[in-house]
């Protein structure tokens, strides 16, 4: 049995170092899949060892499938991991014990995340540990092809290994909010099209979503986005922060549901706001008014055959 990571890169200089080493010890090759970068990200995961295969950057999705393509045939599971991630012993541990009994039946294997937001590790507001599918039977499965909230899906069962998987970007908070920024363009095409409908979606029982991803995605889009945009934001927010216990994490903690789960959402629904206006006040379809005011591409093979 062969476990081999892939991490996706685009200058990740601060972070491949600590994601490679800490993968070494668990997998039997590492893939770097690298959107050109101009910085020494390609230089140090080469001197540690890695593989690395580079390709013109669309998307997420697309670049992970493209991976899953170039990577070697005796490869039996690929486990995802971001370049400003990294495994705890105990889910390594997990691996090591688990995957090589696993039933046949299983192609997909969920593990927790945690968050460490300026050097905190974020308890509550419902993120604390999110079980999320990361490690997938190589031929059984693949990335969601969506602009953002895109997951692993699988053809079959999905197991559980205890441990974490923590996200700790070491960039500032400058970057942080320029990164959210462009996430939250990428939110307002996705909540858009839960009203249009102009991009193709697969049915969520074609492939096996981890469930706490389903659930997620289902309240998200018929339960949030059927809320009037004046008070999903703050009522999004009072459920984090109160019902789920957002208060009592650290300073730091708090200031994070309140960057992440009101000032990002408020961003989403403005840019929704004003994609809508953009395409009243040019009487457009709404894909010409998406590309108009955001600058995101919409490709032609996601596209349905109708406008809107």
């Amino acid at each position: 049995m062969r476990l081999a990571a892939i991490i996706l890169t685009l200058n990740e200089e601060k972070h491949i170092e600590r994601c490679i080493t800490r993968l070494s010890e668990v997998v039997n090759k590492i893939y770097v899949v690298d959107a050109y970068s101009s910085d020494s990200t390609v230089k140090i995961a080469q001197n540690l060892g890695a593989a690395v295969l580079q390709n013109e950057w669309k998307n997420h999705a697309n670049q992970f499938n493209w991976a899953l393509k170039n990577i070697d045939d005796d490869i039996d599971w690929v486990i995802r991991v971001d370049a400003d991630e990294y495994l705890c012993d105990t889910l390594k541990k997990e691996i090591f014990k688990r995957l090589l009994k696993i039933d046949k039946k299983i192609t997909g294997i969920s593990v927790k995340r945690k968050i460490i937001f300026q050097g905190i590790l974020v308890k509550f507001g419902g993120i604390g540990s999110v079980k999320c599918l990361r490690i997938i039977k190589k031929g059984h499965g693949y990335c969601e092809s969506r602009f953002m909230d895109e997951h692993l899906v699988v053809d079959g069962k999905i197991d559980y290994f205890p441990g974490f998987i923590y996200d700790e970007n070491l960039n500032s908070l400058s970057w942080w909010i320029s990164k959210h920024n462009a996430y939250a363009s990428k939110e307002a095409i996705e909540g858009l099209n839960i009203k249009y409908k102009f991009l193709k979606r697969k049915d969520f029982n074609k492939y096996s979503l981890n469930s706490n991803a389903l659930i997620k995605r289902i309240l998200k889009e018929y339960v949030y986005y059927k809320i009037p945009n004046k008070i999903r934001t703050s009522l999004y927010y009072l459920v984090r922060n109160i019902l789920l216990l957002g208060f009592l994490d650290s300073i730091r903690g708090t200031q994070f549901h309140y960057l992440q789960g009101y000032w990002y959402r408020l961003l989403v629904d403005l840019k929704i706001a004003e994609i809508m206006r953009y395409k009243e006040i040019h009487n457009i379809d709404i894909i010409t008014a998406i590309e108009k005011v955001t600058g995101e591409k919409l490709l032609s093979e996601d596209i349905n055959n109708y406008n809107c």
